[in-house]
């Protein structure tokens, strides 16, 4: 009897070693050819960008790529390394990249999506760390033949791009003339002569200023608080995949320059209008949502808007630093340090995104 019990408790054993070895080896085999994790898509350019992924098990790695949308747009490279390279990329379009173990039924990661940029040099605060303009822009304003004019209010930083921000988007009107631009110099530097050049992207090449009819401004040397200038527009849009750019650059130096980080720039988005459009007229502008005072200390005042609206707030550095409820038609911010801000206001149908400065 003893002898058959340690017999039957051998072959528990022999079995039990038998299942975990087979139960280790399927693991070893999924891990094997488990898709790479923590993707991620740097230096990303107009034309290029850099995949990167966490190393695993395995000789090498298919990378596909394409633009949302539209398969077969893109390709796929392979590799044995842990990152690649993508050089034939489009510009500004959305793209979408998936990472796949090159073992048999090795499946592709979850996609992580990108989106390339334009061919302008983009200059942001870290660019020249702590530098504060002598010189910046504290006022544009764009009227735009048969259009409402575009005002921008801002305060001192090295650079800022409002193309996320609706209410400061330029209108133009395809073929018009006699538009007007005015830029208003504030800082230590504004009563010393003052350069001011404006650019507008016209024919979407991602490159401003190649064409001198893309200069609609240049104050060289100026002392007065405000420049103005007045400029055409182009008859015919050039239908390109980015979103056209006018760019403002303020300078107390004589040498200045479009992608300088000394100064003050200023990106904000051009919207070429057809003009049989503008038979059709433009919500009524009671109905627009506006701020006030600003900049502001204490409470902002929020109009066109129900007395109760969902907000968000972020720095200029994309960080949500408060959200709430109005409360008759006002938010308190007093809890804000001083700086640039954005406000995101919801209501049924449309977010609005405006910015304001705290004092």
């Amino acid at each position: 009897m003893t002898r058959k019990l340690f017999s039957l408790f051998v072959m528990f054993l022999c079995v039990h070693f038998y299942q975990s070895s087979v139960l280790s080896t399927k693991t070893d085999h999924l891990n094997s050819v488990r898709p790479p994790s923590n993707i991620k898509v740097t230096n990303i350019s107009s034309t290029s960008a850099t995949v990167s992924w966490d190393p695993v098990i395995g000789t090498g790695h298919l990378v596909k790529y394409s633009i949302v949308g539209i398969p077969g747009s893109g390709g796929s490279q392979y590799t044995t390394s842990t990152s690649i390279d993508l050089t034939d990329l489009q510009r500004c379009k959305q793209y979408q990249v998936t990472v796949s173990n090159v073992q048999a039924g090795g499946g592709d990661s979850s996609p992580v999506f990108f989106a390339t940029a334009n061919n302008y040099c983009l200059i942001s605060p870290s660019s020249n760390p702590g530098y504060v303009p002598t010189l910046y822009i504290s006022n544009v304003t764009v009227n735009a033949v048969g259009l409402p004019p575009m005002v921008s209010n801002s305060g001192n930083s090295a650079f800022t791009k409002y193309f996320e921000d609706p209410s400061r988007k330029v209108k133009l009107v395809l073929g018009s003339t006699g538009n007007t631009i005015s830029v208003t110099k504030a800082g230590p530097a504004s009563q010393s002569p003052g350069y001011v050049r404006v650019l507008v992207d016209f024919d979407g090449d991602g490159s401003l200023g190649s064409n001198p009819s893309e200069i609609i401004l240049f104050s060289n040397g100026s002392t007065n608080a405000t420049v103005t200038g007045t400029f055409s527009v182009p008859s015919q849009n050039p239908q390109k995949p980015c979103k056209l750019a006018m760019r403002i650059v303020s300078s107390p130096s004589v040498g200045i320059e479009t992608c300088s980080s000394n100064g003050e720039i200023e990106d904000y988005e051009i919207e070429l209008i057809d003009p049989a459009s503008l038979a059709v007229n433009e919500t009524a502008k009671s109905k627009e949502i506006s701020i006030y005072p600003n900049p502001a200390a204490e409470t902002l005042h929020i109009s066109g808007i129900s007395s109760e609206t969902d907000y968000e707030i972020f720095s200029a550095s994309g960080q949500k630093t408060g959200e709430g409820r109005t409360s008759e038609n006002t938010v308190d911010i007093r809890h804000l340090a001083k700086g640039i801000y954005f406000i995101q206001l919801k209501n049924k149908e449309n977010t609005t995104r405006l910015k304001f400065i705290k004092k």
